[in-house]
């Protein structure tokens, strides 16, 4: 960048996170003065994952909390 600053309004946020460290996440976007974005998880039977933004993110810009050491498919969203 060439040092302009940009500006986001943070209801044009939506910040989720993995299932590896909520608390960490949640800390994160606290000392932001936000909050995370609802998600519901669901894993099926066959051990598959299932998630859906409680919200609608169209017209948001959607930030990913994510841990990447663990294997992702099990601590991703």
């Amino acid at each position: 960048m060439n040092g302009t600053k940009v500006t986001i309004n943070p209801h044009d946020l939506y910040i989720v996170t993995g299932t590896a460290h909520p608390k960490l996440a949640e800390e994160a976007v606290a000392a932001m003065g936000l909050r995370l974005g609802p998600v519901n998880r669901r894993r099926f039977a066959n051990s598959e994952l299932y998630v859906q933004y409680e919200q609608s993110v169209r017209g948001k810009h959607v930030i990913i909390i994510k841990h990447l050491r663990m294997i992702t498919n099990e601590t991703c969203l």
